[in-house]
């Protein structure tokens, strides 16, 4: 319960596709259905009109994290139409991703992402959100979705394609 009350915070808006995925994926509430809730020409005049740069100020979510034993050193970074993997540059419409909040090895947050290179080779990654310093667990969530939805594949609208099992957020309160 206390994790929707915190979510609520970061979504006002009732018509707002993101809060409708993150809602959808993370409670499993099915009233939360983007296709039954918006028509295909809402759903794509609100992906023409995100701006991911204003969400992200708005929200107050960092667009780069940085390895937690060396805060110098960046793991992640969301460029507009382009995500940085350490030093790889991999651009939106060609990254295929999944996501969920707890693996079963007991990992809180794991992340795959796969595409294919300039030497037509599928390259299939695992970010381990544990060496990845953040504030709560369901930014980089949120940072996938909004841009997987403006500039990539827009698999964020399809349903549980992110989750494998449900845990509670993190969420660090005093710092």
């Amino acid at each position: 319960m206390f994790e929707k009350l915190f979510a609520r915070r970061y979504f006002k808006d009732k018509k707002n596709i993101i809060s409708y995925i993150f809602f959808r994926e993370y409670f499993g509430d099915k009233k939360y259905n983007i296709h039954d809730n918006f028509t295909k020409k809402e759903i794509e005049e609100f992906i023409e009109n995100l701006d991911c740069k204003a969400f992200i100020s708005e929200n107050k979510i960092p667009s780069e994290y940085f390895f937690v034993k060396n805060e110098s050193y960046s793991i992640l970074k969301f460029e507009n139409e382009h995500l940085k993997h350490y030093t790889r540059i991999i651009p939106w419409e060609i990254v295929s991703w999944k996501y969920s909040f707890q693996d079963n090895e007991g990992i809180e947050e794991f992340l795959e992402i796969e595409y294919v290179n300039d030497s037509n080779e599928t390259i299939k990654e695992e970010i381990i959100s544990d060496r990845i310093k953040q504030k709560t667990s369901f930014h980089l969530f949120l940072l996938f979705v909004i841009h997987d939805l403006k500039y990539g594949k827009r698999l964020s609208l399809q349903r549980d394609y992110h989750m494998k099992k449900r845990s509670s957020f993190k969420i660090a309160v005093f710092e």
